[in-house]
């Protein structure tokens, strides 16, 4: 579990999940732009919960390790999260998919 921290809150989710956050945070912050990311996590007292929180350029946010609570994973979300990272940050480890193509020619 790791809590990302914010200035209007702190914030219990999954590795994976603020891993993706702070990755996409860091490659908006990159292009001078920013984003509301819907993410699940956990309250201090264990209830599940969703915030919406805006990431990217200005906007400070870390992700912190702790120990203890129930891991959570959202697979659509980290992919969804990833395919918008690539966009903004081509970097070949990928194959575009049609989504990405953007209107380039097939042979490119």
């Amino acid at each position: 579990m790791k809590n990302i921290v914010s200035r209007t809150g702190t914030f219990r989710t999954g590795d994976d999940i603020a891993d993706a956050v702070m990755v996409y945070s860091l490659a908006l912050a990159r292009h001078r732009e920013v984003d509301i990311v819907d993410f699940p996590f956990v309250s201090e007292e264990g209830a599940p919960g969703r915030v919406q929180l805006t990431i990217g350029w200005m906007l400070d946010a870390a992700a912190v390790t702790c120990r203890n609570g129930h891991e959570l994973y959202d697979e659509p979300l980290i992919k969804h999260l990833t395919i918008l990272t690539n966009r903004l940050d081509v970097h070949g480890d990928e194959p575009l998919d049609d989504s990405l193509k953007l209107g380039l020619p097939d042979d490119f």
